[in-house]
């Protein structure tokens, strides 16, 4: 397991619910999608963004890399009856590996890969593998730039959540 899988699986021990519900504007949004979208949770965490997919009856496959927090997530799948389809694993290597795979939408909720060669490869991959794109993210993390590099007519929107964020649709 690596250093980083390690320190979020301690974070999602210590916090069962650590991210809470997921963001009131991103629910609206995957409510106004057609219904059975399949659609692509990366850096799922626990699963919030993923359970209110789930719920308005997507399709929907997530990722992370904390083996806690996806176990979590298919607990609280199997609790309300969703399917959920989930994978342990770096969202980089795991999409090279998805070669034939495609989603209509790719979910991203502050994720980052900590660097940003591969935070360009991510958004690069999510491209190829996606149509769309429903994200917020840190933007000290994730610049405007990058995402437009992958989605050049997603839509940018500012905003303050915690910190400021960009909310990205396209």
């Amino acid at each position: 397991m690596s250093t980083e899988a390690a320190r979020w699986d301690e974070r999602y021990t210590e916090h069962p619910d650590l991210f809470g519900a997921a963001p009131a504007w991103m629910c609206e949004r995957l409510a106004e999608l057609p219904p059975a979208s399949p659609v692509l949770d990366v850096g799922a965490g626990q699963g919030r963004v993923s359970l209110a997919a789930a719920r308005l009856g997507h399709i929907v496959t997530a990722v992370d890399l904390s083996p806690v927090a996806i176990d979590g997530l298919r607990d609280a799948a199997t609790s309300e009856g969703l399917a959920i389809e989930t994978h342990v694993a770096d969202a980089v290597v795991w999409l090279q590996e998805a070669r034939t795979r495609s989603w209509g939408v790719a979910l991203l909720q502050s994720v980052s890969t900590g660097s940003s060669v591969s935070d360009r490869a991510l958004f690069a991959l999510l491209r190829q593998h996606c149509d769309g794109i429903l994200a917020e993210v840190i933007e000290r993390v994730i610049p405007a730039d990058l995402v437009r590099e992958s989605w050049p007519n997603a839509h940018i929107e500012r905003a303050i959540a915690k910190l400021p964020v960009l909310r990205i649709t396209g």
